[in-house]
């Protein structure tokens, strides 16, 4: 039924010329509406869901019942309308009773999600409908009883990843997490035993896409006040030279004039990963150190707060794999599910109702 749903809302005229040539066969629009009509769409924390999700858990072994706690918040349209089965209104702010709210609509909604770090499994567990992004102090109060509801189910919740948001920001200070040269705290104290750690990371795409950024406005970057800088440039020249090519005989085939002309819209897309080192942290130690000398410029270097939630992650990448081979058992650390990919959904909403209604279709 979703993917019915998310199906018409990509492309709605491909939908109906499917169903009416009896191409498949896909159940009629206002057929799914009066079946979502009958979920339950509430935000917070549905206990009934943790019960199931407890069940659930409990057939897992342990090492997939290790996971982080990923959360982002999307830009919802504002709409307000009836709710005919309980004759309330929905559009507006709810926070599921975790924080106070105003009868301002809703144009924010913030998603929690768990992804297992031994395991395909993944799942929303909770959404949260705000006018405006949810303060950072509240949003640290969220994902503390996040933890705590996941932890009474069955799950083991190592580490958390959001974006560079400055709510998200906020919420590091909240838990005193720190990325400044010589002062770095990158975990904070587990809400439920204090013998373990809660690592935090920013998104490693994102974390790339704000390099490539960076790179793409200044133009240049300096890593070694004594050899050339890294220039955009040499990246167009390399296209340049290659694109006069024959496609079956161009050396860097994916890369297109997008790449490198970029809109604002293109710096939003994030498509980069790559392999984090154990020593890249000393890397850009030292490399920031050149800009306190005063042997590079501020244009050379990195965004503060990129350089910052990059030492973070770095060191939390690290440590939290260390964490898993050596206490948990783990025979290997699959790091490409520290991210926010099953995040990361391309769909458009009205309201907050069909978040939630993920949440709700995705229980177990």
């Amino acid at each position: 039924m979703l993917l019915c749903l998310l199906f018409n809302i990509r492309s709605p005229g491909a939908y109906r010329f499917l169903r009416e040539q009896d191409l498949m066969l896909l159940p009629c629009t206002s057929t799914i509406r009066k079946h979502l009509s009958m979920v339950k769409t509430n935000c917070g924390f549905d206990l009934q869901f943790f019960e199931l999700l407890k069940r659930r858990m409990s057939h897992k072994s342990m090492e997939q019942r290790h996971g982080v706690l990923l959360f982002d918040e999307i830009q919802l349209r504002k709409g307000l309308y009836v709710n005919t089965r309980d004759l309330m209104y929905s559009g507006l702010e709810d926070m599921g009773g975790e924080a106070d709210v105003s009868e301002n609509k809703a144009d924010h909604g913030l998603v929690f999600f768990f992804q297992s770090l031994a395991d395909k499994f993944s799942q929303p567990i909770a959404v949260f409908a705000s006018s405006n992004s949810v303060k950072g102090t509240v949003l640290a109060q969220l994902v503390l009883k996040a933890i705590m509801m996941l932890e009474s189910s069955g799950c083991f919740i190592d580490g958390i990843i959001c974006d560079g948001a400055a709510t998200n920001r906020k919420m590091w200070t909240q838990f005193g997490i720190s990325g400044k040269l010589g002062a770095v705290k990158n975990y904070f104290t587990h809400p439920t035993q204090e013998n373990r750690k809660v690592f935090v990371l920013l998104d490693v795409p994102h974390l790339f896409k704000n390099i490539r950024n960076r790179l793409h406005d200044k133009k240049y970057l300096k890593v070694n006040p004594d050899q050339k800088c890294v220039s955009w440039f040499h990246y167009i020249e390399a296209y340049n030279a290659d694109v006069i090519n024959p496609g079956n005989a161009r050396a860097i085939p994916k890369v297109n004039k997008k790449h490198l002309y970029l809109s604002n819209l293109m710096k939003m897309r994030v498509r980069l990963m790559t392999q984090i080192l154990e020593d890249a942290e000393v890397w850009l130690n030292n490399w920031e150190q050149l800009l306190h000398d005063s042997k590079i410029s501020p244009n050379e270097f990195l965004t503060c707060s990129t350089a910052e939630g990059l030492r973070v992650t770095l060191r939390s990448s690290v440590e939290l794999c260390r964490y898993l081979l050596y206490d948990c058992g783990f025979n290997y650390v699959l790091t490409g599910k520290m991210n926010q990919d099953p995040l990361e959904v391309p769909i458009f909403v009205s309201n907050y109702d069909f978040v939630s209604f993920v949440v709700t279709f995705f229980s177990v």
